[in-house]
């Protein structure tokens, strides 16, 4: 099945505590934490003032159902993250990653230096997913600290504080997702393809080569075989390049750095 990840909008904020029900069911499985699958959910209002910061976002099915949100805030340079849920029947097919991967693209975008969020250290699903997402425990943070002592003095066991660095992408380079990624390439091609040839004057529609001497006289090589063979697949960053004035123009992707 694909699902949609996308911004919540106001008209999802009273169908998202009921996710979160469903998601805590699975709590029932640990004793010590049994009593999270009654207790209360995030408000509603909670969800309609973070869907106005746009900083919620939401899963959908290929009906357009929901069925998994995640919530957060930026605090100082920080994205934090209030609560991820996916209901019970459509858990681990990847939807938690998604929605992630959502709210670490948006860090990004945004030059913020992590992710943070509080979590129970000996919930599979909790501590020991996010780290495998690329989250580490963080002890030197007063925020994160203060978090972890008022959720322990409410009775909740065993808290951790997680942060996930986010790397920033160099000047001139920007993240496309998989969606995205065959649009783009193919515009870009054509784009670069139409000035190489013109630089160049070889033409054939599938390939070029040539050279030209720029204004100072340096001379140009330059060979393109096939450049609709370029592909990308999965996460991708993609740039353009030039050499001295006049000389040709490159393209390429490369594999960005991992983002779940």
């Amino acid at each position: 099945m694909i699902w949609t990840i996308r911004l919540a909008e106001p008209a999802d904020a009273d169908a998202l505590p009921q996710i979160e029900l469903s998601a805590g069911q699975r709590f029932l499985t640990i004793p010590d934490v049994a009593w999270i699958a009654d207790s209360d959910d995030m408000p509603v209002e909670a969800h309609r003032r973070y869907i106005a910061q746009g900083t919620e976002w939401v899963a959908l099915t290929e009906s357009q159902q929901l069925v998994g949100f995640l919530a957060a805030e930026i605090v100082d340079r920080d994205l934090h993250i209030w609560e991820v849920a996916v209901c019970g029947g459509v858990q681990n097919r990847g939807i938690g990653c998604q929605l992630i991967d959502a709210a670490t693209a948006f860090a990004r975008e945004r030059n913020l230096g992590s992710l943070t969020l509080t979590t129970f250290t000996h919930v599979p699903w909790n501590a020991p997913w996010y780290s495998r997402l690329g989250f580490e425990m963080c002890f030197g943070n007063e925020r994160l600290a203060t978090l972890v002592r008022k959720e322990t003095e409410r009775g909740w066991p065993r808290r951790c504080a997680m942060r996930k660095a986010i790397e920033s992408v160099a000047p001139g380079t920007f993240v496309i997702s998989a969606g995205d990624a065959p649009a783009i390439e193919s515009f870009l091609v054509d784009r670069i393809y139409e000035f190489n040839a013109t630089v160049t004057g070889y033409f054939d529609g599938e390939s070029f080569s040539g050279t030209r001497r720029d204004e100072s006289g340096a001379r140009g090589n330059a060979h393109f075989s096939s450049p609709r063979l370029l592909r990308a697949d999965g996460l991708r960053a993609a740039g353009c390049s030039t050499g001295s004035p006049g000389r040709i123009c490159e393209f390429g992707f490369r594999k960005a750095p991992e983002a779940h």
